[in-house]
């Protein structure tokens, strides 16, 4: 018995939804929007990807002996990109980069403990607020060692 095929190009398009359920005090909303692109000449595994993360408000809280205070809503924007830089079929090296609160929004996380500090004479807020505008970039360069 023989089998003919015929073969044509196609394009293969997805989409994949996550849900982590994490027992946290407030409600926590991370979303990632990405695009893969396997093989692009020289980048290979190639990705991009934006988030919006959104922190709920906290108001349920202990305030007995000043325990416990509310905690503000707040929404961030991140962006990444990376991947492989190859030659000849060779990995060189990796890089990403990130940029992460975009908006360089002022916030505080409902379990960071540093919220409860002193009065800041610069900012005239209570307590320590989460990291700002932060960009980073990371490389990665695979070394290989033979042992004889």
């Amino acid at each position: 018995m023989a089998f003919k095929f015929k073969q044509s190009s196609a394009s293969l398009y997805g989409f994949e939804a996550k849900i982590y359920l994490h027992s946290q005090p407030s409600a926590r909303l991370l979303t990632e929007l990405r695009a893969d692109i396997k093989n692009t000449g020289v980048f290979k595994n190639l990705y991009i990807k934006k988030e919006l993360d959104f922190g709920f408000a906290q108001n349920r809280v202990f305030t007995a002996y000043d325990t416990e205070t509310a905690t503000q809503g707040y929404t961030l924007l991140n962006f990444g990109t990376g991947g492989y830089i190859t030659q000849k079929g060779k990995i060189l090296f990796s890089v990403y980069l990130s940029m992460n609160n975009i908006t360089d929004v002022a916030y505080q996380n409902l379990l960071s403990r540093l919220k409860y500090t002193a009065e800041n004479n610069v900012t005239r807020r209570n307590g320590v607020f989460n990291m700002g505008l932060n960009f980073s970039v990371k490389v990665n360069v695979p070394f290989g060692f033979r042992v004889k």
